[in-house]
């Protein structure tokens, strides 16, 4: 929460503004994966697969 606060985590290079953020189906990159970046130089790739 205090990183959201501070502006310092993006999803998909987009500022999270809230805490109660939810990542939504238009933010996943090619339907599998979604970049999160917490401060400058920390970046993560969330991959996505469907669930049976």
């Amino acid at each position: 929460r205090r990183l959201i606060k501070a502006g310092g985590v993006y999803i998909n290079n987009v500022r999270v503004d809230s805490d109660a953020a939810v990542i939504e189906a238009s933010q996943v990159i090619e339907g599998r994966a979604v970049l999160v970046r917490v401060g400058k130089r920390n970046y993560h790739v969330l991959h996505i697969s469907d669930s049976v």
